[in-house]
């Protein structure tokens, strides 16, 4: 069989015809994941491939291309399936547990690339795409309590500009470290929306979640003093340019929160009703003295 450049043999999801061998030329093996073209092999003269999806009649599960003009030679299946026939069963089972096993192996590395390719480059959080998934998750399992928290630094731009872009990213990472402390916490999801808002999902009562909340917002507050000199900290301000480029105070940075509680046994409410009522208890947060801003959907007004 010759197939030319860009030519597909087969697609993700066709049923198995045959496993093949490149005689000549070059073969590419890939997956589309997201509208994104993810190469995952290139085979060429001497390889064989195809004959997972014949030992376990499973479906392509990727897909197969000529990088150039390539020729490759075609063992149909009703040849594969008499050779397999003909063997000692023994021998069948363990080819369709190897294959179980390679496809279960090459599954978990597919999670751990698409998991690596949405995390924040700065803080190694999960990003939005991942965040998204989270909320329309959790949003469906109404039997549950749940609470869902925005997180965003109040004053952040004048810091940036006053103490540099290193120290700005330096306060986020910061921040991050200490989300990243709560992964190891049953139901709970931290993710990094982008610049200095971030974003945590509780499994567990709104009591529960307001303490960790506000002990997060009281340790930033704490450690994001040692950007500071002796006279800030005294001060409790400094002076930088406000979005106007008028020279002005503004006090130390802190992180402000919205908490929003959904109880258990509620209506399914949607991700946009979601986002719509944190963004209107931002402002609400960050004029608190805490810092924190709860209420339950149903509460809210």
């Amino acid at each position: 069989m010759i197939l030319s450049a860009g030519q597909d043999l087969f697609r993700e999801g066709d049923p198995a015809d045959g496993m093949y061998v490149v005689d000549r030329g070059a073969v590419r093996i890939w997956r589309e994941v997201e509208g994104e073209a993810i190469e995952l092999a290139t085979l060429g003269p001497g390889n064989i491939f195809g004959e997972m999806a014949l030992i376990d009649g499973s479906p392509r599960n990727a897909c197969a291309s000529a990088v150039e003009e390539t020729v490759v030679i075609q063992v149909p299946k009703p040849t594969f399936d008499l050779k397999m026939a003909q063997c000692d069963p023994f021998i069948g089972d363990l080819l369709r547990l190897l294959v179980q096993n390679i496809r279960r192996v090459n599954a978990s590395s597919e999670v751990a690339r698409a998991s690596a390719r949405d995390q924040n480059p700065l803080t190694r959080l999960p990003g939005n795409r991942s965040i998204e998934q989270q909320v329309e998750q959790a949003l469906a399992e109404t039997d549950r309590e749940l609470s869902l928290v925005y997180f965003d630094f109040d004053h952040f731009k004048p810091f940036n500009d006053g103490f540099g872009f290193a120290v700005g990213d330096e306060a986020i990472a910061l921040f991050a470290d200490a989300l990243r402390e709560l992964q190891s916490r049953p139901g709970c999801f931290v993710g990094h929306v982008g610049g200095d808002d971030f974003f945590a999902c509780f499994r567990e009562s709104g009591e529960s979640a307001e303490q960790v909340t506000a002990w997060l917002l009281s340790r930033f507050s704490h450690d994001v003093q040692r950007f500071y000199d002796e006279a800030t900290l005294a001060a409790g301000s400094y002076s930088a340019k406000d979005r106007d480029g008028n020279e002005r105070a503004f006090p130390l940075l802190r992180v402000s929160a919205v908490q929003l509680d959904l109880p258990a046994g509620r209506a399914l409410h949607t991700p946009d009703l979601v986002a719509a009522l944190l963004a209107q208890g931002k402002k609400r947060s960050k004029a608190s003295e805490s810092g924190l801003y709860r209420r339950s959907a149903e509460q809210w007004g």
